[in-house]
This record gives structure tokens, C-alpha cells and sequence, in this order.
């Protein structure tokens, strides 16, 4: 019984980890895709209220 109960949450600690793992990748591919953009629009943005 008990080792039943250790081997399921080691199975759900690997599950979370790579969960985990995936999060952080993806939240990387989102920071380098909307900070760029965000910037331009800020520099866009600013370009627009110096020149007017």
C-alpha cells in the first residue's frame, strides 16, 4: 500500500516537473516574442507624440 502511494507521487512529481519544465519553455518563447514588439510599439509610439 505504501509503496504503491510513493511510486504514484514520484509519478506525479515527474509529471509536475516536466509540466514545469515546459511552462518555463514556453513562457521564454513568449518574453522573446512580446518584448520586441512591445518595445517597437513603445518607440513607434513615442515617435508619433515628438513629432506631432
Amino acid at each position: 500500500m505504501l509503496d504503491q502511494y510513493a511510486e504514484a507521487t514520484d509519478y506525479n512529481q515527474q509529471i509536475n516537473d516536466r509540466r514545469n519544465k515546459a511552462l518555463s519553455m514556453s513562457t521564454k518563447f513568449l518574453a522573446l516574442t512580446v518584448l520586441p514588439v512591445s518595445l517597437l510599439t513603445v518607440y513607434q509610439v513615442l515617435k508619433i507624440v515628438i513629432y506631432s
